[in-house]
């Protein structure tokens, strides 16, 4: 839980990538995995930024940081009981949805 926690803190300083990518490498990802799993959060960031911001528009810059939070959260949660490459594709998806959420607020 400790290596989650400090993945959790490492991963909002740019370098996060140096961290994160040992991290999915012990669990056996290939190079191309990883580079998927940064494409599918890179993606996720740029499709849903006008739809998160017009939730923050609408509901309020709070709304959006507690949406964050929350993403967040269960990213982290989730991340220390997944253990294959498809759960971590779906996690970097989430991920990338909650750093939607913030860069509006």
């Amino acid at each position: 839980m400790l290596k989650i926690i400090l993945i959790a803190i490492l991963q909002s300083m740019t370098i996060a990538s140096g961290v994160v990518i040992p991290f999915f490498m012990g669990y056996g990802s290939s190079a191309s995995d990883i580079f998927l799993f940064t494409a599918v959060y890179q993606v996720a960031i740029l499709l849903l930024e006008i739809p998160t911001g017009l939730i923050a528009s609408k509901y309020g810059e709070k709304t959006s940081i507690i949406l964050w939070f929350l993403l967040s959260a269960f990213y982290y949660i989730a991340l220390a009981y997944t253990t294959s490459p498809e759960m971590f594709l779906i996690l970097q998806w989430l991920l990338g949805c909650s750093v939607a959420f913030l860069s509006w607020s």
